[in-house]
């Protein structure tokens, strides 16, 4: 556009700016043109091209409303009367601003141009240019800046209140974070205690698994080392384990695991172990009996519930003992103790015999001295039944007993007890003892031997042999 002066142009001071964005609209020089001393200045320090901070004090004002002005509306602005106190005298001047064209995608241009009012030609002013009065639009930046002011303080008080609102919310967050972070310690407290809790099992499981370990191979050295066939079963009858014997009695191999008995040729005689089975497991009851193989080799079997708790089973546990070996030294055995009974039979009696014909009276008595056995020739000499001797004991004064000089010999030195006490045979003992038969002392030669049982120091029992010697003594006496 085109300003009509008084003077040309060229000598007017003009400068070109570029709208920087921000949130006020202020501008960037970019050019200047003629002479704008007394009008614009650069600050001291670090240079600055913003125009505001250029301006003079009286050209700030009007300068920085132009412009926003003019960017925001597109439109050119006048500005009259602007008083500037120079150094020697004050003049008034005339601020023209006027949007530039500008290339597209490009940051729009303005034009600051300044006259002094007398060379301004009112009447050439063109008609579509506003002209403003300085104090009028002093009044309106001045509200404009309380406008922003006021908007400002309110952002800030928003900003102030949504930053304490945010710092309530971080305060809760923090607390939250921190109750949080005591939880997770908390939690991982118990998280090491429960690791070494689980370290602790982890031990005793190892101890258990070698426990188990050590258990197996004892069941397995057990089950083959034993000689002993032993098959176990589940309660469907399904072979869990056997014994290498067991292939005696049975066809089985390995791979029969798992397979119910019933599946499996056995060789036993005149036996079905799978109704034994089924008996003892309907039962509850174990059954044993002597079998025989078709090879003739004989086996003890038992059939025994298998217990896994109080009056709780789960399957059957059968076992088979070769007692082939027993068997035959039984049969032996037999043989021996049949001829041992013969041959002692033969001797007992000719023992018997002797015991019941020889002359000699002989009379048994127990370690308390009671008799408890005697012979025929002992009956005859004491003159006594069988049922009068036994239970007698040497302490009966019935005996009457006296010693070779007739004197009266009590029990207890009598040859028999003498022989219990000290654990001394006696003999060629004489005494005399009364005959109630013959109603008259009877004189016997006596002799008593102690029995002694194996491993015992005292005496279980005593035999007395005597011989009646009567007729002797009296022979005797009448020769003197």
């Amino acid at each position: 556009s085109r300003i009509d002066c008084k003077t040309d142009r060229s000598k007017a001071p003009m400068i070109v700016i570029r709208n920087i964005k921000m949130v006020t609209l202020k501008g960037m020089v970019l050019y200047t043109q003629g002479d704008t001393e007394g009008f614009f200045r650069l600050p001291q320090g670090r240079p600055v091209l913003d125009i505001s901070k250029m301006a003079v004090s009286e050209l700030i004002a009007p300068v920085t409303t132009g412009i926003q002005k003019v960017f925001r509306t597109g439109e050119k602005i006048a500005y009259t009367n602007i008083l500037i106190s120079g150094e020697v005298d004050k003049q008034l001047v005339a601020l023209h601003i006027f949007p530039m064209p500008a290339r597209t995608e490009q940051e729009p241009l303005a034009a600051v141009v300044i006259r002094k009012i007398s060379e301004v030609n009112q009447s050439a002013t063109p008609t579509n240019t506003s002209i403003y009065n300085v104090d009028e639009q002093t009044q309106q930046r001045i509200k404009d800046l309380e406008l922003e002011l006021q908007f400002s303080r309110e952002n800030l008080q928003a900003t102030i209140e949504e930053l304490e609102t945010s710092n309530e919310e971080l305060q809760a967050t923090n607390e939250e974070l921190l109750a949080s972070n005591e939880e997770l310690q908390s939690t991982n407290e118990e998280l090491q205690s429960t690791n070494e809790e689980l370290y602790t099992v982890n031990n005793e499981y190892q101890d258990k698994i070698t426990e188990l370990i050590e258990a197996n191979n004892d069941i397995d050295n057990l089950l083959t080392n034993s000689r002993i066939g032993q098959l176990l079963l589940d309660q469907d009858l399904m072979i869990r384990h056997f014994s290498p014997e067991v292939a005696n009695i049975f066809r089985i191999l390995n791979s029969d695991l798992g397979r119910p008995i019933t599946h499996l040729v056995h060789l036993l005689q005149d036996t079905d172990p799978a109704a034994m089975v089924h008996q003892v497991l309907h039962e509850e009851q174990p059954l044993e009996k002597v079998v025989r193989t078709k090879d003739g080799a004989s086996y003890l079997m038992r059939c025994v519930p298998y217990v896994i708790g109080p009056n709780a089973y789960s399957g059957v546990m059968m076992t088979f003992v070769d007692v082939s070996e027993i068997r035959d030294v039984r049969h032996e055995l037999s043989q021996v103790q049949e001829q041992a009974y013969e041959a002692l039979s033969i001797q007992e009696d000719k023992y018997q015999r002797l015991f019941q014909t020889m002359d000699q009276g002989v009379v048994y008595q127990d370690a308390s001295g009671k008799i408890t056995s005697a012979n025929p020739s002992a009956l005859r000499i004491l003159g006594l039944t069988m049922s009068q001797l036994t239970g007698r004991t040497s302490m009966d004064d019935r005996w009457r007993a006296v010693d070779e000089n007739n004197e009266i010999l009590p029990g207890d030195r009598h040859p028999s007890m003498l022989a219990l006490k000290t654990g001394k045979a006696i003999s060629d003992f004489t005494m005399g003892v009364f005959n109630p038969q013959f109603e008259e002392v009877r004189w016997i030669l006596v002799s008593a031997t102690p029995i002694f049982s194996e491993g015992k120091l005292d005496p279980i029992e005593v035999y007395t042999t005597f011989t009646d010697i009567t007729e002797i003594r009296r022979a005797t006496e009448n020769k003197k």
